[in-house]
């Protein structure tokens, strides 16, 4: 049945049958009338997670965190974020020439591998024992990005 849209003017074909309603609002009309999701900023989002998250890009960078993650490893950095992450938990092998991921020490770095798998696979991690780092950490596939979860910070 051809109704009249109430906004535009316009005629369009109505799924209803019903012969007592003649006018209505078009498809292209009402998708005016429907708000946008809300926009929640990265960090807010981060922020809602109550232990320490990092989220990591493909070649091992902070590209987010929330404010428990700032609070163990921001130390005198500011900003974490484009950060390696061997940079960020002052591992001392990212001090060495070559830095984080570079040095032949970092084939056994758990936190790279954890996080590289994690990218390469989609495969969670759960409580991995980072003994150079001395905690426990998780990963899981978010989009394109792993999301880092330190799940202990005890001297193990």
């Amino acid at each position: 049945m051809i109704r009249t849209c109430l906004v535009c003017q316009s005629a369009f074909e109505a799924a209803s049958d019903d012969p007592a309603i003649t006018q209505g609002i078009c498809l292209q009309c009402s998708e005016g009338f429907v708000a946008p999701a809300p926009v929640i900023a990265l960090s807010e989002l981060l922020n809602q997670i109550e232990v320490p998250v990092l989220l990591m890009d493909d070649d091992v960078r902070v590209a987010g965190y929330n404010r428990a993650a700032h609070a163990l490893l921001g130390g005198q950095h500011h900003n974490l974020s484009g950060r390696l992450a061997g940079e960020v938990i002052e591992c001392v092998n990212a001090r060495l020439p070559g830095g984080c991921g570079q040095t032949e020490n970092c084939k056994g770095c758990a936190l790279r591998h954890a996080i590289t798998t994690t990218h390469q696979t989609g495969q969670n991690k759960h409580n991995i024992l980072a003994k150079q780092l001395d905690m426990l950490i998780s990963t899981e596939k978010v989009g394109r990005f792993v999301l880092l979860r330190i799940d202990d910070t005890q001297k193990l």
